[in-house]
């Protein structure tokens, strides 16, 4: 098994440590200053014409200060052998040797990228990156130090890709190869002060996997069974069709809808349906109300499909993948659990669907994105698409999907935007020239209308007069679209495409088109250590698109396998959620496979992960049970023309999101640009505080955590600690081993280094009061020997202290399926009882109770 060994960013004091150097499993490193990301390295290696060859490393850890490291580029005959040493506090040397196995007579090259931040806000006095002669290295001046990368031979070539100072290859092996040996050393020093972090094999301790429990996860049923969540929602959709009010999805009676959600997608769709309805069950169970429905479309790479794909064209619907997908609506609707459907996601166009200039689609493997914008065939396809769609009759239900009011929102195209995304395929070097003359009549036409300048218009790639056209495209489009759903008569919120996680506020108005903003976003580790100061995380990218009064769904989020801290994600979200009044989180994916009994890890099919499924009912709760206080200040950004179209602005660039984004309510205001005739500047209520300047920070400048205005939520970042602290759920998460944390009624102090100790009440009284608690802990899940299944639990070793006013509770410990053992140790003294971790009889979970 490999062993996965990110160096972590965190810092004890500032100062010393203000620089560190960070190197993960790939080989590849990072250099931060605050702990905001200032300088990468990825490893880059192209054959023939630019074919990418790629590179495999890993990095290992021997005794000492050595880190052995190997892998190979395989399309190149290159193994690579090598070892990273620490020479000094703030000086690392990578030594590759390299072992060239083919002749290559014409290739482009390879070695290392670095991706400078040269306007990050991070820094002070940043001067611009130098080469050092004779191909030795480079050298970035900030004060009066510098980051710099030298190499004790000349290297192959070092020169900054397309003269940009903030992107600079250092090519080990040059435009040829014969077999033979290298050795390449390049020696990295950060700034005075500056040091080398410990990996994270070292921060988390030994992995003895083989001598963790095996995972108790069951995998048709949860550890408490929270169906009754769902009381007043069986079936889903008897209280009438969801609607957007406002910044809320609401029920037909005004009453406030909130939905915590999941995905099942592709292959986990078109199942048999005894397992549809036991899944279904389970999905309750756990705490879920919502699903989205994704994948249905993809004939690319699923079978079967809603598409019959034994036809030469897209056009007909397969009756029996419809069958399964309504009867995964029935069991849902059933158990209370409401539907999220997607309209297109990838479809794949065949050349009997008679579009004009299809084989520029075929390029793309037959999918329609991007092209869509300005091909009227596409688009009347995906038309068509619609109306057979939402018009199918249920025969379960006996209605068809638009008259089903357990929908609760339609995304028309799904992760198919122009404004970030697919602009750049109607460029000349793309090869698309029949679409590429669609795009210059069409700019041609907004040119005219509004004055910009053409050439101005055709820069996509940066802010500028680009960015209204493009908006100005994506919006067509939308209005087609939408106007179509209504006449079919779909009342459900509709959404057109996607805010993709780090998607600057420049897409937002053409996605405002939309009854709801929805946001995909992914997360990796070490979130909970970013510096809201300098550098987002990607709950900090889900607020940047929080548009004023209107509803903000997550149709997609994850910190998905083999992130070893994923079990820190669901609490984490589900508090930040609460706090700033999002609808409606829904992480990918519950299952995109089958549900039999996995071999191995998917990251995208989560139901058998209990790296993430094992505190999933304890998010739920807390979310949908409004646990977590909205936050009690509200903030509006409100942006300019300017701001928004002209200037590079976001989570990376704005201190104000990034400060706020745990703070208090934020939200976003969008101008009116004169250019576009169908957009509107977002009206603000008065008694929102206003935010024009969005570099404005709002957090102390010595600061090491942030902490909600309602008290109840806490992230030190220089901890990398995050807690909550309700009267019904007290949560403590992150590097917490070897420190107590003190919570209202919850004491932490647990040797495991990095865990989520989670307690909550399941009768709906404060903790101090209740007479039935869970208690959930998980700390790292890993794989069995050769990554293969069963998953393998790291026991979290400690204690925990509960004050409680209610005496003789007993502990049980809980199985998969919330079976209860026989009572296991506690003690109660001066009004808490004193819990061991883990019991004498070990598991994820305990409940505290005296039933």
């Amino acid at each position: 098994m490999r062993i996965a060994l990110m160096l972590c960013c965190i810092a004890s004091t500032a100062g010393a440590s203000d620089w560190q150097l960070r190197l993960d499993e790939d080989v590849k490193l990072s250099i931060t200053h605050h702990q905001a990301p200032v300088v990468s390295m990825q490893y880059h290696f192209w054959g023939k014409g630019w074919s990418y060859a790629g590179a495999n490393l890993d990095l290992g850890y021997a005794a000492g200060n050595g880190y052995p490291f190997g892998g190979e580029i395989l399309k190149l005959g290159i193994k690579v052998e090598g070892k990273a040493e620490k020479l000094a506090p703030n000086r690392l040397r990578l030594t590759y040797d390299l072992t060239l196995t083919q002749t290559h007579p014409e290739i482009i090259g390879g070695g290392v990228e670095f991706n400078v931040k040269l306007n990050s806000p991070a820094l002070t006095q940043p001067g611009e990156p130098a080469l050092l002669d004779n191909q030795l290295g480079w050298r970035w001046p900030i004060g009066d130090d510098a980051v710099a990368v030298q190499f004790d031979q000349p290297a192959a070539s070092v020169y900054f890709e397309r003269d940009q100072k903030h992107r600079i290859r250092c090519y080990f092996v040059g435009t040829s190869l014969e077999p033979g040996s290298r050795r390449i050393v390049m020696t990295i020093r950060l700034p005075r002060g500056g040091t080398i972090a410990p990996t994270l094999a070292e921060r988390y301790g030994p992995a003895d996997v083989h001598s963790w429990p095996v995972s108790p996860l069951d995998l048709i049923a949860s550890p408490v069974d929270l169906r009754h969540l769902n009381r007043d929602d069986r079936p889903a959709g008897r209280r009438g069709f969801i609607r957007a009010q406002g910044d809320q999805l609401v029920f037909a009676d005004g009453t406030p809808a909130r939905f915590w959600g999941t995905n099942i997608a592709a292959y986990a769709l078109f199942i048999d349906k005894d397992r549809i309805q036991q899944q279904a069950r389970r999905i309750a169970a756990l705490g879920y109300n919502l699903v989205r429905l994704h994948h249905h479309d993809s004939t690319r790479w699923v079978n079967p499909t809603v598409i019959d794909k034994s036809r030469n064209d897209s056009q007909h619907l397969d009756e029996h993948a419809m069958d399964r997908l309504h009867w995964w609506i029935k069991c849902l609707k059933n158990e209370g659990v409401y539907v999220w459907l997607d309209l297109h996601v990838g479809r794949q166009f065949k050349p009997g669907d008679d579009i004009p200039g299809f084989e520029e689609l075929e390029k793309n493997q037959g999918e329609g994105k991007g092209f869509c914008y300005l091909n009227e065939r596409v688009r009347e396809l995906m038309v068509q698409f619609q109306a057979d769609y939402v018009n199918h009759r249920n025969p379960y239900t006996k209605v068809a999907m638009k008259d089903e009011p357990a929908i609760i929102g339609m995304l028309i195209t799904n992760e198919n935007d122009v404004t970030f995304h697919f602009g750049h395929v109607f460029h000349p070097e793309r090869g698309h020239p029949y679409h590429q003359q669609l795009y210059e009549q069409a700019m041609q036409s907004f040119a005219s209308r509004t004055g910009l300048p053409i050439e101005l218009m055709r820069i996509t790639w940066e802010p500028g007069p680009g960015m209204l056209f493009l908006n100005e495209l994506e919006h067509g489009f939308n209005r087609v679209m939408l106007e179509h759903l209504r006449g079919l008569g779909v009342k459900a919120p509709i959404a057109t495409t996607n805010n993709w996680g780090h998607m600057n506020p420049v897409s937002l108005p053409a996605l405002n088109d939309s009854d709801l903003i929805d946001v995909h976003v992914y997360g990796g580790e070490e979130a909970l250590n970013a510096n809201p100061h300098y550098a987002p995380n990607y709950l900090t990218w889900v607020a940047a698109a929080q548009v004023h009064d209107k509803p903000l769904a997550i149709t997609e989020w994850n910190v998905p396998y083999p992130s070893r801290d994923r079990f820190t994600s669901p609490m984490y979200m589900a508090a930040t959620a609460s706090l700033q009044g999002w609808d409606a989180p829904m992480i990918y994916n519950y299952s995109q496979r089958d549900f039999w009994k996995p071999d191995r890890p998917y990251p995208w099919s989560t139901f058998s992960d209990p790296g993430l499924t094992a505190i999933m009912p304890t998010a739920a709760l807390a979310f949908r049970r409004g646990d977590i206080q909205p936050a009690k200040e509200q903030y509006c950004l409100v942006l300019n023309d300017r701001q928004l179209f002209h200037e590079p602005l976001g989570a990376r660039s704005s201190a104000a999101i990034r400060t706020l984004a745990e703070r208090s309510r934020l939200t976003v205001a969008l101008p009116d640009a004169p250019q576009l005739d169908w957009d509107a500047a977002t009206p603000v209520g008065k008694y929102i505080r206003r935010i024009t300047d969005p570099n404005r920070d709002f957090l102390a400048a010595d600061a090491e955590e942030v902490v909600s205005d309602t008290g109840e939520l806490r992230r030190n970042w220089m901890k990398g600690v995050h807690t909550i602290d309700t009267p019904r759920t007290q949560v403590a998460q992150g590097w917490i081993g070897g420190q107590d944390v003190q919570l209202r009624d919850l004491t932490v102090h647990v040797k495991t280094r990095k865990a989520v100790i989670a307690v909550t009440s399941l009768d709906d009284q404060p903790i101090n009061q209740s007479r039935r608690l869970l208690i959930t802990n998980v700390a790292r899940v890993m794989p069995s020997k050769g990554g293969r299944l069963p998953y393998r639990c790291e026991p979290v070793q400690g204690g925990i202290v509960i004050r409680s006013t209610v005496r003789n509770l007993k502990l049980f410990a809980l199985d998969g399926k919330g079976r209860r053992g026989d009572p296991v140790r506690s003690e109660f003294r001066r009004g808490a009882y004193h819990l061991p971790l883990p019991a004498p009889r070990w598991s994820l979970w305990y409940e505290l109770t005296d039933e």
